[in-house]
């Protein structure tokens, strides 16, 4: 017997990842055209920080309702109007007459691309089969660092020959192909939702209240605080290698973007082998733990102990490896820890809204611990400690055991409330 996802797999998947790729290109172009704006508008970089923490409040404040919206009235022209509307916004952005136009647009771009995540992974849990949900939702998180390198070689021509505001002017085209991605993708819940329609035990807020009220809140609870605490870790981390590097190390501009770059090359393997594994040796729960802990320890290895540059390359890449490495099983395990009728909520709940607020909090922390306890007492208690918290409240969660195709295939359309 093939052991293949049927076409639908495969077509929801690429479907899903273009989406998702589209929106992390879209919000790519935004690093770039920091310097242009900085000098039109003539604001500091202060003002740029305070845009970027505005972002992800937004994205905190939208991302369960969206969740709510897509269990009421299903997922697929959901996520094709989120894309488009998001689109419409970073396209906007080259046409904005002052800043606080170029704000406004890139905050609500940024919110409403927010909840395209949550919405991809409920897509790809819901239509593939037990065999390849963990690899093909795994895989889904490629999107982000996928769409920040397409983002960078759109950028790169148009910022020399328009300058800033030419970066946005491609995001105009993505807007049909948000609506030919919705076209082509399938509604996986729609019968669910009309059965439930049908019993009248359907409202926008139900799915929450379910959430709440029902042996499902534990698990919820336990996913955001691990995300949470992962995400500031992360947060902390990725926004600052190069200053780090700059004050730790004495690093110049070039070497601390050049060993950035290589620690992220290094870190694009944690995906991979993160989903393998997670799918195949120690189930995605265990994973996620280990990969949190190690993330702690290599983390606290190349801030401490870590000197030569080869080394600290090597550390750094790695840490980069086992923290990214986590979003490939966390993300499916949430997914596959709820029913259908509720997941989009619970992902948005108990997934993005943990990570919204994680990478809110984190450049602001950093900003005001540094000056007072140095990189490495920073890093030590804003990073390496929530990392080991986090792999703490992942392991309370429900492991299904034994993992086999048939009992995943189940857990995914319906798994019981954990005890």
């Amino acid at each position: 017997m093939s052991t293949a996802p049927p076409p639908l797999v495969n077509r929801t998947f690429l479907l899903c990842l273009a989406g998702v790729t589209l929106s992390s290109a879209d919000q790519a172009l935004f690093s770039f055209a920091i310097p242009g704006i900085i000098e039109e508008f003539d604001v500091g970089l202060g003002k740029i920080s305070l845009l970027l923490t505005a972002s992800f409040a937004f994205a905190t404040l939208v991302i369960i309702p969206i969740g709510l919206l897509a269990d009421a009235v299903g997922r697929r022209w959901l996520f094709a109007g989120l894309l488009a509307v998001s689109s419409l916004c970073v396209g906007g952005q080259a046409l904005a007459p002052d800043f606080t136009t170029l704000a406004i647009l890139r905050i609500l771009s940024f919110g409403i691309a927010a909840g395209l995540y949550p919405l991809a992974n409920t897509l790809v849990i819901e239509a593939a089969p037990g065999r390849a949900r963990g690899l093909l939702s795994g895989f889904l998180q490629i999107g982000y660092p996928l769409g920040f390198f397409i983002g960078s070689l759109i950028a790169l021509p148009l910022i020399e020959s328009r300058g800033w505001r030419g970066i946005f002017l491609p995001a105009f085209l993505f807007v049909p192909l948000a609506f030919a991605i919705g076209g082509a993708l399938k509604e996986t819940a729609l019968e669910r939702i009309r059965q439930a329609v049908k019993q009248g035990e359907r409202s926008f807020a139900a799915p929450l209240r379910y959430l709440m009220q029902n042996g499902y809140r534990r698990t919820a609870l336990l996913c955001l605080g691990g995300s949470f605490a992962v995400s500031l870790a992360i947060g902390s981390f990725t926004y600052f290698i190069p200053t780090y590097l700059a004050d730790a190390h004495g690093a110049d501009l070039g070497s601390a973007t050049r060993i950035t770059g290589i620690s992220y090359a290094i870190g694009a393997i944690g995906y991979i082998a993160a989903a393998i594994v997670g799918e195949y040796l120690l189930g995605r729960r265990n994973t996620l733990v280990l990969w949190t802990w190690l993330g702690a320890l290599t983390l606290a290895f190349a801030v401490w102990i870590a000197a030569e540059p080869v080394v600290l390359i090597a550390a750094l890449g790695i840490t980069v490896m086992f923290l990214f490495g986590t979003e490939a099983v966390r993300m499916p395990l949430i997914g596959e820890s709820f029913p259908t009728t509720i997941r989009a909520t619970a992902t948005s709940l108990s997934g993005s809204l943990g990570v919204t607020t994680g990478w809110l909090s984190a450049p602001l922390i950093v900003a005001v611990s540094v000056p007072h306890m140095g990189w490495e007492a920073t890093y030590g208690i804003v990073a390496c400690l929530p990392l080991l918290v986090a792999g703490g409240l992942f392991a309370l969660l429900p492991r299904y055991a034994p993992i086999t195709p048939e009992a995943r295939e189940h857990a995914a359309v319906s798994p019981p409330p954990p005890s």
